[in-house]
């Protein structure tokens, strides 16, 4: 059981403060304590340092720095433990915690691959150490986000022989499934101890356009331990209300309910803007969605708005709908780490209208709203037959639609007949090209010279007979 109350005030764009008391019953015993922090941006870095005291006895410090070096995320925290301090929030018997990490991406043909690594040091009140070290990378297959971690771990007694080391490895997968929107864990033991570890599945739905819906299913194997969670969360105009029960297979059971709000500029217009996210210490985007009729990109007075479109925030998920304004506030995002703000494409009620592009990168700061305007189109239709020279259909060849700059915007295979379809395509000028390792195959040139054009008096192109040219040979001769 856990009760607490905290206040974070904004001083300036660069610097907050905070204070919270809490109150939570762990391992049969009643702790009472008191938080206050100052966190500061300190030009590429955010700063932060906490104190707690607990009314027992007992007091902690820990102070982190998350910044940006060139093109580098760079994490620091440290935490010390006095006088017996105690919560639910640090593992038993810990006396303090030393975290450094790192993350950057490395580019693999036109995609960017992100990685992390990092190194904790765990001291612990029997003189014990721990060494944990971490790497980590991540990558997309259609639409699921995929998260791979390496975990290894050494223990130092003080006394006695030091235990076998660890190595751990743990996968996470992240996607939507129509109106479901899954995560999903497993951590397994590569070394020392092997096998099964644990696992969870998360699933979130929404009830309507202010309500979601939390399922969560988890099996730990080495205490043979199952849980399930479920909770219900709906947003008021001026606060979120949240309340979730547990139960699991050892009889233990929980519940909870919170309320949160927070208070900043509205940044949509004048006066406040009231969320349940800590809007001082994270970063929020000020999204509006609206048809780009003259598909230029700009918004123009005239073009009207789009209301109920769910907004993508890299692997987060969603915030709230756009309302009747088109606007919606994405909140509680990471300061100082670039994230995509996109349209859910599911989300939306027409399939002939579609994101004019991926979105927009930005990089949060703290307590300063990013205004995003992403546009929408109308989108049509491209088919036509794949032939080679002589007249022969080509089936199962890959074809790549390429944009104006040359981006690869769709594809898809022809089918039996050489007939091949692009579906929900936006307006605008396109060209086509045959997959490299498809056109080595069938002997011809990648490249085509046939163009497209969608627009609101053409939302459907038939090319016809595309004819491709055979590759070009070297004769050679001894």
């Amino acid at each position: 059981m856990r009760a607490g109350f905290g206040i974070e005030r904004g001083l300036d764009a660069k610097t907050s403060v905070g204070a919270s008391a809490i109150s939570s019953i762990y391992e049969g015993r009643r702790d009472s304590y008191f938080e206050a922090m100052v966190r500061r941006a300190v030009g590429p870095t955010l700063v932060e340092v906490a104190g707690a005291a607990n009314i027992d006895g007992g007091y902690a410090f820990r102070g982190q720095m998350l910044g940006q070096f060139g093109q580098a995320m760079v994490g620091a925290q440290s935490l010390w433990l006095f006088g017996g301090f105690r919560s639910e929030q640090y593992l038993p018997g810990l006396r303090g915690e030393h975290m450094l990490s790192v993350d950057h991406s490395i580019k693999i043909g036109t995609r960017s691959i992100p990685y992390g690594i990092s190194a904790t040091l765990r001291e612990w009140l029997n003189g014990n150490r721990t060494i944990e070290a971490k790497g980590r990378i991540s990558f997309n297959i259609k639409n699921m986000a995929v998260s791979t971690d390496i975990i290894w771990e050494q223990t130092k007694f003080a006394f006695g022989t030091d235990p076998p080391q660890k190595l751990d490895a743990q996968l996470r997968l992240s996607g939507r499934l129509g109106g479901l929107r899954l995560r999903g864990e497993a951590r397994f033991g590569l070394m020392g101890e092997t096998g099964f570890k644990e696992s969870r599945i998360t699933g979130e739905w929404r009830a309507d356009e202010k309500a979601n819906w939390r399922a969560e299913l988890g099996y730990d194997a080495r205490n043979k331990r199952a849980r399930a969670t479920f909770g219900y969360t709906r947003q008021f105009e001026k606060f979120a209300l949240t309340g979730q029960v547990m139960g699991a297979t050892d009889g233990a059971v929980a519940a909870q309910i919170s309320l949160a709000f927070s208070m900043g500029p509205n940044p949509h217009g004048k006066g406040f803007h009231m969320s349940s996210e800590k809007l001082a210490s994270s970063g929020q985007a000020a999204v509006l969605v609206y048809q780009d009729q003259n598909a230029d990109g700009i918004r123009q007075p005239s073009e009207p708005v789009e209301k109920a479109v769910e907004i993508t925030a890299g692997l987060n998920g969603s915030g709230r709908a756009t309302d009747d304004a088109g606007q919606t506030v994405i909140g509680g995002l990471e300061p100082y780490v670039p994230i995509l703000i996109g349209i859910d494409a599911s989300s939306l009620p027409d399939p002939f209208v579609q994101p004019a592009n991926s979105g927009m990168v930005v990089v949060p700061r703290p307590g300063i709203p990013i205004i995003v305007e992403l546009p929408l189109v109308s989108a049509g239709e491209i088919s036509g037959y794949l032939l080679k020279e002589g007249g022969k259909s080509l089936n199962g060849v890959d074809i790549e639609l390429l944009d104006k700059a040359g981006r690869v915007v769709k594809s898809t295979r022809s089918e039996y007949d050489g007939f091949f379809l692009f579906e929900s395509v936006p307006y605008g000028q396109y060209r086509l090209r045959v997959g490299a390792v498809a056109a080595s195959i069938v002997g011809v040139q990648p490249e085509i010279s046939i163009a497209a054009s969608l627009d609101r008096k053409s939302p459907t192109v038939d090319l016809g007979q595309v004819v491709l040219k055979p590759s070009q040979r070297i004769a050679t001769s001894n």
